[in-house]
């Protein structure tokens, strides 16, 4: 949540705030920055959409954990044009519906049942009109969006529970990335993806989109390697989506994009490492292990050290319009990794962008 909000915002904060200071005031996030700017916005991820990373892009709150006041704050104040993510309160993790509901995730019973009826509309251009939101859920609406006609405002929560497929079938894993086939009824974080470019490219003054594999992190927690080796790839496949989508609809010159992470998740090293090594002369190489490659098709060997978040440094990717202007600021020096960002500098910069 702090570091998604100093990514959003350019500022740091507490931890577990969303687009809030240090004394809960509220701070600029990326999405009304954009929307100042006449631009388009939209947030799509593979866990619920009110969850810390996509929240902190466009919503305030004093604790990430109030995920029924964030999501109706994303959908009734803001002026965001799409938001896509799990957290169905119908369906289950495999995809099955289930009668252990609970609407936290898409703002409460009577939010939903608005928006399964499309009697949910807040003015979002500033025009004065209310701008309805359009609900999708079925995989064939998500994959019909990423061409042809699109609504000015769309939220798409698919047929699934909290994970697109992080979660699904645990019963029967056997810790072999992709040996548990996926839900066929629930959408890709492509197919999401391609549709909220579909629906954001029809703004003339340009957009701005946060994709977010939650998924990775959430494996992660668990320290659940397969699964997050298998949820890794599917935001690789993303990124290679919209990567292909900009050469065939827009240019390097006027677009951006930028692939990096809150953090690291799990102190992932590999097999024997020993971070917690004291001594008065520890040699690194018997500190920090490399991952074992075990072969095609074969999990690596690797060992997690916590089940929490980690302040290594991470990689940051970008290319497109601006994408120098990281480079310049990366002035900070890690004896091993070399010259760094800090996190703030992300929102700093792409809010100088005119």
């Amino acid at each position: 949540a702090a570091s998604a909000t100093a990514m959003s915002s350019g500022e740091k904060t507490n931890n577990g705030t969303i687009g809030q200071d240090t004394l809960q005031q509220p701070l600029e996030t990326m999405v009304e920055h954009m929307e100042k700017r006449g631009k388009s916005t939209g947030v799509v991820t593979s866990v619920p959409f009110p969850h810390a990373t996509p929240a902190a892009f466009l919503a305030h709150n004093d604790s990430r954990g109030h995920y029924s006041e964030i999501a109706r704050e994303m959908i009734l104040q803001t002026g965001v044009d799409v938001i896509m993510g799990a957290g169905h309160p119908e369906y289950d993790v495999d995809g099955k519906t289930t009668t252990d509901t609970s609407y936290r995730y898409v703002g409460g019973y009577d939010l939903w049942q608005k928006l399964k009826a499309g009697q949910v509309a807040t003015d979002a251009d500033g025009d004065g009109i209310p701008d309805t939101w359009t609900l999708i859920q079925e995989r064939s609406e998500f994959q019909e969006l990423a061409n042809g006609e699109t609504p000015k405002r769309l939220i798409g929560v698919p047929l699934v529970g909290s994970t697109l497929q992080l979660e699904r079938f645990m019963a029967s894993e056997t810790g072999t990335p992709y040996s548990v086939p996926f839900i066929e009824s629930v959408p890709t974080l492509t197919e999401m993806s391609l549709a909220a470019l579909n629906v954001l490219d029809n703004n003339k003054n340009g957009f701005f989109l946060m994709i977010e594999g939650g998924g990775v992190d959430w494996a992660s927690h668990a320290n659940h390697l397969g699964r997050m080796i298998e949820e890794e790839i599917e935001f690789n496949k993303t990124i290679e989506a919209v990567y292909a989508w900009v050469e065939e609809n827009s240019s390097w010159d006027e677009t951006l994009i930028i692939i990096t992470g809150d953090h690291e998740t799990g102190y992932l090293t590999g097999p024997g490492s020993n971070p917690d090594s004291t001594g008065s002369d520890p040699v690194l190489e018997d500190i920090w292990k490399p991952l074992v490659n075990n072969g095609k098709g074969e999990v690596p060997g690797a060992q997690w050290h916590t089940g929490g978040h980690v302040n290594s440094l991470i990689p940051f990717y970008s290319k497109g319009a601006g994408s120098a202007r990281f480079v310049e600021a990366a002035t900070r020096v890690d004896l091993v990794r070399g010259n760094f960002l800090d996190n703030t500098d992300i929102g700093k910069i792409i809010k100088s962008f005119q």
